[in-house]
């Protein structure tokens, strides 16, 4: 159930990254995506040291570099979405 839950929340958070990529959220959108995947990442990574929470620490750090103003690169975010998108197919399979 919980498995669940958190590939929905991997959804919300892709949906919020493509919209933010075609203009359609402001920036400070991904504010909520970069804290949903830092918290979820650093509780995975005490839990069971996965990789796959490696790189949602990592993907969140980086839509807050990005909110700060000091990079931001479209193919980095675009990998972010793919990553979420299909990590969360994989949770509901």
């Amino acid at each position: 159930m919980i498995g669940i839950i958190l590939a929905l929340g991997d959804i919300i958070a892709t949906f919020l990254v493509v919209f933010y990529l075609i203009n359609f959220f402001p920036v400070t959108m991904l504010y909520y995506v970069a804290l949903y995947l830092i918290i979820k990442g650093v509780f995975f990574i005490i839990i069971s040291k996965d990789f796959a929470s490696f790189v949602d620490v990592v993907f969140g750090i980086y839509f807050l570099i990005v909110l700060s103003g000091i990079y931001s690169n479209t193919a980095i975010t675009v990998l972010a979405a793919v990553w979420l998108f299909q990590k969360a197919i994989l949770g509901l399979v």
